[in-house]
């Protein structure tokens, strides 16, 4: 058996095929198991509503703006994370927090992965840009993220990744690629969206290039595939949306604050508009 490649693609015909197939395609890299007994491998999913689209946090979007690379955008981010850090400690802005406190300065936090990690947490949640992607525990909710937004997929396809996190664990360094299977125990939306996270400390800006053996970051040969991205036609969103409504999945249980009440009604709003126009 040959070298196995850290990312591959899974495309999917349609949203049933989605439904019924996904776990015995990614599993082992595309190839069922036939023993029911065999623990499944920890997954966690992410929604994006283009498949042309990378892995990029808010951060590394804004530097790919403005054409910064290298090591330089370790530098701004550290920067600017210490400077958040600054001001919040001398506030007494952390003090609710699991992991910081009002006595932690700066260089405590950025010597430890939990410390800091949590403060990048705490600084995305109010809008803050850091190198932190979000993902879920299910594919649904993954799913029902990738489809929202549908409008804006100009390639045909919308895509759910999948990161298996033993895999990946296993062939990154946590100083490259940290990977967060909690979030802020206080957060609401970050409980009913199954939330974790992770978070790109590397000098690449995409995240997926990570998994790249020419980009020299991976310490070993996998065993199967780390990351995949699930490809399904845009076509099939409406039905997805729909589908998922009916399994509770949508703005008001992936948002469950006054943003997802209007995002939900807005969105039952333009479907009635729809079911009018075709009339």
């Amino acid at each position: 058996m040959g070298p196995v490649d850290p990312i591959v693609e899974i495309p999917f015909a349609t949203w049933k095929d989605f439904k019924s197939d996904l776990f015995d395609r990614i599993m082992d890299g595309g190839n069922p198991t036939d023993d029911a007994n065999q623990p499944r491998a920890k997954l966690l999913f992410r929604g994006q509503s283009c498949n042309e689209w990378h892995l990029l946090s808010s951060f590394d979007r804004l530097m790919e703006e403005h054409k910064v690379n290298g090591r330089k955008i370790e530098e701004i981010y550290e920067h600017s994370l210490e400077e958040f850090c600054i001001n919040g400690v001398e506030m007494n802005l952390f003090n609710g927090m699991t992991k910081i406190n009002g006595q932690d300065s700066f260089p405590v936090i950025n010597n430890d992965l939990e410390k800091l990690s949590e403060l990048e947490a705490f600084a995305q949640h109010y809008g803050f840009p850091t190198r932190l992607l979000d993902w879920s525990e299910s594919p649904y909710i993954a799913a029902f993220f990738a489809a929202s937004d549908h409008a804006l997929c100009k390639s045909g396809l919308i895509s759910i990744w999948c990161l298996n996190v033993d895999v990946s664990r296993s062939i990154l360094n946590e100083h490259d690629l940290v990977i967060r299977e909690r979030t802020l125990d206080s957060e609401k939306r970050q409980v009913w969206q199954r939330a974790s996270f992770t978070i790109n400390r590397t000098n690449l800006t995409k995240t997926n290039e990570i998994f790249k053996p020419e980009n020299a970051k991976l310490r070993d040969d996998p065993v199967s595939p780390a990351l995949m991205r699930c490809t399904l036609p845009v076509s099939e969103a409406r039905k997805m949306l729909t589908d998922l409504d009916l399994m509770r999945i949508n703005y008001l249980s992936v948002f469950p604050d006054l943003e997802g009440l209007v995002k939900y009604s807005k969105y039952k709003t333009a479907r009635r508009i729809a079911r009018i126009a075709r009339t």
